[in-house]
């Protein structure tokens, strides 16, 4: 508890810290009307990254074993899913990903849809920001034996090292790489925990330079 809680001031200090002193610099002298525009915009875009932190910190702490159960109610996996998909289109077009969906087969399960969505988003989130321009996402969703939801990109893939470890509050793979990368360090935490809340598994194959595979079951 005591790292979690240094993590959290952490995380939160820096965009704190950046809204802190672009209001100083404002406030000690006058400014050009763009130059008032760019340090709003530098203080939206901080306030952006904090409200983010505080609403996957509360994905990460509101559910739990003992209460999970009460929140379930009958979900379309597929229609989450798609829906989840819709939210990443201009993200998409942006990097002119192509996302492919080689299978989604309808399911209906007892879940908690928020944090099902959660699943979805914070992995083609991740696939789509650590995915280089013009590449492919594939994306399937099946049952058999299980119910398996599985997206596969040709990213910046994972080092082997970092596997065990990518799924822990607030770790990053490479400091100098996630600088440059939007995000928290949260998404692939709040997908175990969600996937765990609901008696599934999380598998997650990675090559450097090749892409990552990450598979969920329940």
């Amino acid at each position: 508890m005591e790292k979690f809680n240094s993590d959290v001031s952490h995380e939160l200090k820096t965009p704190l810290t950046v809204i802190q002193g672009e209001i100083e610099l404002i406030l000690r002298q006058l400014h050009q009307p763009k130059e008032y525009e760019k340090a709003l915009k530098t203080i939206q875009k901080q306030s952006k990254q904090i409200e983010l932190i505080v609403k996957q910190l509360l994905l990460l702490t509101k559910y739990s074993k003992e209460n999970i159960q009460k929140t379930f109610e009958e979900c379309s996996l597929d229609s989450l899913l798609l829906n989840s998909v819709e939210k990443f289109e201009s993200k998409l077009k942006e990097k002119n990903l192509h996302l492919q969906i080689d299978k989604i087969e309808p399911i209906t399960i007892q879940a908690n849809p928020i944090l099902i969505s959660a699943i979805f988003d914070n992995l083609i989130d991740n696939a789509i920001k650590y995915t280089p321009k013009e590449k492919n996402i594939t994306i399937s969703l099946y049952q058999n034996e299980t119910i398996n939801f599985i997206i596969t990109d040709k990213g910046i893939g994972i080092e082997e090292k970092h596997l065990a470890k990518i799924t822990q509050r607030f770790y990053r793979v490479d400091e100098a790489r996630s600088k440059k990368i939007e995000g928290v360090g949260l998404g692939l935490s709040i997908v175990q925990n969600s996937v765990y809340l609901h008696g599934g598994k999380l598998n997650i194959n990675s090559q450097l330079e090749k892409g990552t595979k990450v598979i969920v079951n329940f």
